[in-house]
């Protein structure tokens, strides 16, 4: 190894300081096109793709809020079972939609969910109806595409005081 590193020495003291210079430019050229294609392009496509999906989650939340009825304003939340705990309530609504929630994790008038692998509109009709029927509000939810149609949910906090 020391003999190649030798030869390459003697190789580099016998170019010209100007065949030097363009060497050193095309291996800084070289680490410039490496560093891209190993950084920068991933992640610009990683952007692009949770631009794209965002985009897609949008448009079916306006579609799927499309079809929920007008005058389902605070009037109808002022008429909701308040007196249902939430655990009560995430568990009840959950059954009619057929969505697994694994656990509940209540602290005070709030509440971590852990919900599996599920379809957007089932999401979205099932946290519609927390809102409609017992004044439960998403206060926090993190999303993560799974396949074309379905989303993991990786947190959702749910609660009585509506997020402002």
């Amino acid at each position: 190894m020391s003999e190649f590193i030798r030869n390459i020495r003697d190789a580099w003291d016998n170019l010209a300081p100007r065949d030097q210079k363009i060497a050193m430019a095309v291996g800084v050229l070289f680490l410039i096109f490496i560093a891209w294609i190993t950084l920068v392009r991933p992640l610009q496509n990683k952007v692009s793709t949770l631009e794209t999906t965002n985009a897609r989650l949008v448009k079916e939340y306006q579609i799927i809020s499309s079809y929920v009825p007008a005058g389902q304003g605070k009037s109808q939340q002022e008429n909701a079972d308040r007196t249902a705990s939430l655990e009560k309530a995430i568990d009840r609504v959950s059954r009619d939609f057929g969505l697994k929630v694994s656990k509940i994790n209540r602290s005070g008038e709030s509440a971590s969910v852990e919900v599996g692998v599920t379809d957007t509109v089932t999401l979205f009709y099932f946290l519609n109806d927390l809102e409609k029927k017992y004044a439960i509000y998403v206060q926090s939810i993190d999303l993560e595409p799974n396949d074309s149609n379905n989303l993991k949910v990786r947190k959702l906090m749910l609660g009585r005081v509506e997020k402002k």
